[in-house]
């Protein structure tokens, strides 16, 4: 939300500065995101070029005298294209910082020739990007004035970030309101006569579908023979001073009410319209073209303003460009109404129009505010296009009710922690418009402003009382808990799994993993792709970007990573710990990770391989993070179409599944040709024995002074047969005794059966007690033979 010093005078009567203003807003809770002051821009000044040559050195470049107001005159190189004799512009002298380039001036040699100095250009002075020439003045200032007068550069700037609940300050009148509660200065009154001669019926009736449409209310009036033109320097100027194109004055005077009052309205060309307009949901033949220069096909769910022929308008969103004002419109036709926010949001979303109307709309508007949007709107037409008014012609009911809220003034020090007393309680209660009733000793009724309609509760009187009394005057105090306390705090299952998540972080930072945060959602075409189940679409979606629950992060992270290698980045990691959904009532929180890599850094330099097998040993660090081996769960090839079927697996403990690794499947990263060599992995660590996660590893290896003994041995076993399963029993058979377990050799061929393989190992033995004799070497032999014999039906090779 933007605005001006000067644009806040108007509704606020106050001696503080800009900068107390914008500490104040802060405090209020409407963040200060910018403020634009260029009383700083003093000191550059207006000079004349009297006269200038060619630079004997450079073509493009002209060597200028400059005059800008004091004893002497000063030699300027300068290569701008519209350099003249007599042009007037903003000139700057040696040891001047320019803000546009971030550089101080500097008397010095232009290719032989001295400059003094520089004429500056837009973008040197950070008023736009324009640097094709430099600034002409054009009104008659002498040399030597400020380039803040010259330039009309004395109303700083504002900008604010509104919270979504707080539609009523999406208006300068509601900033000001605020800022008076806070002592900031007075509101004034809205400066407008109203107009009481309302000479004729209006040709023009309304009316309102039984259809679902989400118009509630709509009044409007006719106006005749009015004059359309350019609007007054002062309604240009306001509305140049915060980014919108001033267009006629009809369109203009609409578009500074929806910012000085937060009231969006709309004017027609009342000729080009027919006589009797409806609020009424489109059919799916409907389209229109819109105030944007797009054509927007509607449907049964979108509300429209047509007439007995056409759709006119989308209701609360954008007006159309046919029936749109111009200067040559003569009769005009004023509409004000109150629109449902959701649908208007969910019509805004779905059709992809941000509007300043949609914005305001979807928030919720000041009920109470229509008639009076609709007498100054009236009275801004008639003072500046004269004409004739119409009275006013209406349709559906204008319902509101104030909300009461019964409010204990104890509950303040319970939530906030500080006293505040009773009557300080409804100073600031009063000073925000709120109606203070019934008041007792223990509490009392609140009536709540009709453009507060975000208040429905105790706590959100709280909230507002709290803002204006001052965040700044909470005293900070450290909690204190007894040893007891602590240790129930720490023993939680809350506290176990944030330090569970704490420690795969710091692995995965630690291995060169970025942590991304992305929606909860993921569009259709990503839940098509997933497959995951219809339940999770949403039935009031923030976009068709985001239509559905996520079932998988994996099409979240692929557009992240597609961003990032388009700005040219080259080795993507990147992690998430959040919820996934099965079904609409099943969620689990897992980890997610994503890993996509280039061959090449350039033409010539080969990076390093990154494939399954790398995968796989990042996953084992991350499990080993949790205490876990990875050889300890069973492992199979993935049964999940979001990976590749050759290259991925799946880890179990017993039922659960621990982990899915393994590349992308090559059908999803058709949809991403930059990232075709990507990896991912989801460890589902809620599955493991969380007390087993949270022990710190203790488990030290015992060094032995006694002699070791290694033993290989060749199995033929089944070609399917899962080596994972084959160490698990080997490192059982005898945990005293065997050290380590390596598989090094895998021999296939006919003789052993197309169905066959031999496998040899190498197990390391060793006694922590004493040096093992042949007996016991034997028996352990033995020991492992039948164990690995029975158990998997193997066949000791000779």
């Amino acid at each position: 939300m933007k605005f001006t010093y000067q644009w806040l005078l108007q509704h606020l009567e106050t001696e503080k500065s800009p900068e107390q203003i914008g500490d104040a807003l802060t405090n209020l809770g409407l963040e200060l995101e910018n403020f634009t002051d260029y009383s700083s821009y003093s000191k550059f000044v207006v000079a004349t070029i009297v006269d200038f040559k060619k630079h004997p050195n450079a073509d493009r470049l002209n060597i200028c005298q400059v005059d800008n107001g004091g004893e002497k005159q000063f030699q300027v190189i300068c290569g701008a294209p519209n350099v003249k004799k007599g042009l007037k512009g903003i000139f700057a002298t040696d040891g001047m910082y320019i803000p546009g380039t971030d550089i101080t001036l500097k008397k010095g040699k232009i290719r032989g020739e001295i400059s003094e100095g520089m004429m500056l250009s837009e973008r040197e002075l950070e008023l736009s990007d324009d640097h094709d020439g430099i600034i002409e003045i054009t009104n008659d200032f002498s040399n030597g004035t400020d380039a803040v007068t010259a330039l009309g550069l004395n109303d700083p700037i504002f900008e604010i970030g509104i919270t979504p609940n707080r539609g009523d300050c999406l208006g300068v009148r509601g900033i000001a309101r605020d800022l008076a509660a806070k002592n900031i200065g007075k509101l004034k009154a809205l400066d407008f006569n109203k107009i009481n001669d309302l000479q004729f019926e209006s040709p023009i009736n309304w009316s309102i579908a039984k259809d679902n449409n989400n118009c509630d209310y709509v009044v409007s009036r006719y106006f005749k023979n009015v004059s359309n033109s350019k609007s007054p320097e002062w309604l240009q100027k306001r509305l140049l001073s915060i980014g919108l194109r001033p267009i006629n004055a009809l369109v203009d005077i609409t578009n500074y009410i929806t910012v000085d009052l937060g009231r969006p309205l709309h004017v027609f060309d009342a000729d080009k319209v027919g006589s009797s307009l409806s609020m009424k949901l489109a059919s799916a033949k409907d389209k229109i073209l819109a105030l944007d220069n797009k054509e927007y096909q509607l449907d049964a769910t979108t509300t429209i303003i047509a007439d007995e022929k056409n759709p006119l308008a989308i209701a609360g969103v954008i007006g159309g460009l046919e029936s749109g004002c111009t200067e040559t419109t003569k009769n005009v036709f004023l509409e004000v109404a109150l629109f449902e926010p959701s649908k208007v949001a969910k019509v805004g979303r779905k059709l992809g129009i941000n509007s300043d109307a949609r914005y305001r709309f979807e928030r919720g508007l000041d009920k109470a505010m229509v008639e009076e949007g609709l007498e100054y709107a009236s009275f801004l037409i008639n003072q500046l296009c004269g004409g004739e008014v119409s009275k006013n012609i209406s349709a559906g009911k204008l319902i509101f009710e104030n909300i009461k809220i019964l409010y204990e003034f104890n509950f303040f020090q319970k939530i906030i922690g500080i006293e505040l007393s009773q009557e300080d309680q409804i100073n600031i209660l009063n000073k925000l418009s709120f109606k203070v009733e019934d008041v007792n000793d223990d509490n009392c009724l609140v009536t709540v402003p009709s453009w507060r309609n975000d208040i429905q509760k105790p706590i959100d009187l709280i909230e507002e009382i709290i803002r204006v009394f001052g965040y700044d005057n909470i005293k900070v105090s450290k909690p204190k808990a007894t040893s007891e306390e602590l240790n129930n705090v720490k023993s939680s299952l809350n506290n176990k799994k944030n330090q569970i998540i704490k420690k795969l972080k710091r692995s995965l930072i630690a291995n060169n993993y970025n942590e991304i945060i992305t929606f909860s959602f993921h569009s259709s075409d990503a839940h098509k792709f997933l497959q995951g189940d219809k339940s999770l679409m949403l039935t009031n979606g923030i976009s068709e970007e985001h239509a559905f629950m996520r079932n998988s992060m994996l099409y979240n992270h692929l557009e992240a990573l597609e961003v990032n290698r388009k700005k040219g980045n080259k080795n993507l990691n990147i992690f998430e710990i959040g919820p996934i959904y099965n079904t609409s009532t099943s969620q689990e929180n897992i980890l997610f990770g994503l890993s996509s890599r280039l061959d090449l850094l350039n033409k010539k330099t080969p990076l390093p391989k990154y494939d399954f097998y790398s995968l796989t040993r990042e996953v084992a660090i991350f499990l080993n993070t949790l205490n876990f081996d990875i050889k300890q769960f069973n492992i199979n090839r993935a049964q999940n179409s979001h990976y590749h079927p050759g290259q991925s697996a799946e880890l179990h403990m017993g039922k659960k599944l621990i982990a899915r690794y393994g590349k992308v499947h090559p059908i999803i990263l058709e949809n991403f040709p930059k990232l075709s060599n990507s990896y991912s992995f989801e460890i589902y660590f809620e599955n493991l024995p969380i007390d087993s996660m949270i022990r710190k590893n203790n488990i030290k290896i015992q060094e032995s002074d006694f002699q070791y003994s290694e033993k290989d041995f060749s199995f033929i076993f089944a070609k399917e047969q899962n080596l994972y399963e084959v160490y698990r029993v080997l490192t059982g058979i005898d945990k005293k005794l065997i050290r380590q377990v390596e598989f090094f050799d895998e021999y296939l061929s006919p003789e052993i059966g197309e169905e066959n393989k031999s496998i040899t190992f190498k197990i390391t033995i060793q006694s922590s007690e004493k040096t093992l004799d042949e007996k016991d070497l034997e028996q352990l032999h033995q020991n492992i033979i039948d164990k690995i014999s029975n158990k998997f039906q193997a066949k000791l090779r000779s």
